[in-house]
Order: structure tokens, then C-alpha cells, then sequence
């Protein structure tokens, strides 16, 4: 069932992706919450040793430096997959949020507020072109702390309760697999050796990935942006239904929206915020 989706964006954001004609991406590890895709490796690891010791009924011989060296290989494991993932968020949900208007199309320093651009599930999903589609997860936020701590993998998928009203449906980009299939190079990514060569991945791998190798080795879909970020170029015509405009916009600020869109050759439609109804 597809689901009503929105992005809040401050004005320069709402420039950036206009000019990007993509959508952008960041580091999980460069996220405001600083804690975003994080768990708790002791008390993983305490878990699996109790599990283990009470499956060996009490044989198991575990000292305090191994359990101490495998905390610190799952928390340096983590600390490399936030800087592997990357995520682009949506707010889940049918009607606007005050909330997320103050809090994420509002600029700090001026004090403007941007645009809130409407999709939904099912638009930004079949936006994604077959080549991108194995390393883009698309997924509902499972606010659950106590998850958060002892999940391994897709923990990208937990945060803290405290985040709850941002219903947050979230787009997560593998770099990491990316690269590997596709020979995108990036500082962060090991460069793959077959045999004593050192080159991509072969093409009967990239075929288990993808349906057309050759439209991944021109790398036209995914631009680096700065340290941190990546445009993956999706259509934007296909994932926007329509921009909102902030509640009780001005008609000055108005006019510069639809300015940026002409300027940008896009058509897309201003509507006025449902919260000045209220």
C-alpha cells in the first residue's frame, strides 16, 4: 500500500535539489542525531556470551579480554558502516507537521522557512531505476531504543523513542556495495583484487546485480557532492506530486519559489500550506 511521504527543506536546501536534479544522500555518521545508526557493543556482546554460556551449561571459558576485543571489533565495525550509509529522509504521514516545520525547513540563521515537497511511497520507489535498485533499502523507522541497542545490520532502521514525531520513512544507499560492484572509486572503499589484478568487480558479478553493467560503468547515476554527500539522480518529476509552500507565506516568498522552479525548467506546482486552514 503506498503511502503519503514528505521532505521538509529550508530554502537552500529546496535550491540544492533543484540545481542537483537528484536526490542528495549524507553520511549516516554526519546526521544531527549523533547517535543515528549506533548500538551498544558491550551489551551485545554480554548477550551473546550469556547465550553461549548457558548453551554450554557453564562450560564456556570466556575472559574479560576477549569479550573486551570483540566489543571493540562490533564498535569499530559500526563506526564504518554509519560512514558507508547513506540516507536521504521523509516524513511519514498524511497531514503536515507543525513539528517538522520548525524543526527542518526552518533556517537557523535567518530564520526563513523553505518548502515541504509531497510523494509517496510508491513514487519515490518505482523512481528508482532497475541499476540503483540493489543498493537502495527503502523502509519505515522503527522507533524502539531498546532494539536500537543490540541491533546488528540494518540499524539503520532503529532510533532512539525521543525521535518518534519525526515518522521517518528513510531511503539508505550502500556505498559500500556500490563501489564494490561497480568500481566507483571513494577514499572509504577498498579497491577489489582478482587474481594479481587490481579492477572492478568482473561483469558475471555485476550481472547477479544489475540488469545493464554497462549503464553502471559510466556511473551516471550516483555523483559525489562534497566529503559527505551523494546526488543519486532520480527523476524528480516522478517521485514530486506537488511543493508546499510554508504556512502563512508571504507572496514575496512565493514568487522566489516559483522563481527557482522556472529558472530550474521544471513544472511543478506550488500549493499553499493545509495549516493555514487552521
Amino acid at each position: 500500500m503506498s503511502e503519503k511521504i514528505a521532505r521538509y527543506l529550508t530554502p537552500a536546501k529546496f535550491q540544492w535539489l533543484l540545481e542537483d536534479r537528484g536526490i542528495y544522500f549524507s553520511q549516516l555518521s554526519q546526521q544531527s542525531d549523533k547517535a543515528d545508526g549506533t548500538n551498544d557493543a558491550n551489551l551485545i556482546v554480554d548477550l551473546l556470551f550469556n547465550y553461549a554460556e548457558k548453551k554450554s551449561k557453564g562450560d564456556l571459558n570466556v575472559d574479560s579480554i576477549s569479550k573486551n576485543e570483540l566489543a571493540t571489533s562490533l564498535a569499530s565495525m559500526n563506526k564504518y558502516e554509519r560512514d558507508i550509509i547513506c540516507i536521504s529522509s521523509w516524513y511519514l504521514g498524511d497531514c503536515e507537521s507543525e513539528y517538522m516545520w520548525n524543526n527542518y525547513a526552518k533556517d537557523i540563521k535567518t530564520g526563513e522557512v523553505g518548502v515541504c515537497i509531497i510523494s509517496s511511497t510508491s513514487k519515490i520507489r518505482y523512481s528508482i531505476p532497475d541499476d540503483l535498485s540493489a543498493f537502495v533499502e527503502l523502509d519505515k523507522i522503527d522507533y524502539n531504543s531498546s532494539k536500537k541497542a543490540i541491533s546488528i545490520g540494518r540499524n539503520y532502521y532503529y532510533k532512539d523513542d525521543a525521535f518518534a514525531d519525526e515518522c521517518e520513512f528513510r531511503l539508505a544507499f550502500s556505498l559500500m556495495q556500490y563501489s564494490l560492484v561497480t568500481g566507483f572509486e571513494h577514499p572509504l572503499v577498498p579497491k577489489v583484487t582478482i587474481g594479481s589484478n587490481l579492477k572492478p568487480s568482473s561483469e558475471e558479478f555485476l550481472k547477479d546485480y544489475v540488469k545493464s553493467p554497462d549503464t553502471f560503468l559510466s556511473q551516471e547515476l550516483v555523483k559525489q557532492k562534497g566529503d559527505i554527500g551523494f546526488i543519486l539522480k532520480l527523476e524528480l518529476e516522478d517521485i514530486i506530486s506537488e511543493i508546499r509552500l510554508p504556512p502563512n507565506c508571504s507572496e514575496e516568498h512565493q514568487k522566489y519559489f516559483q522563481k527557482l522552479i522556472d529558472e530550474s525548467n521544471y513544472n511543478f506546482k506550488l500549493t499553499h500550506s493545509h495549516l493555514d486552514a487552521l
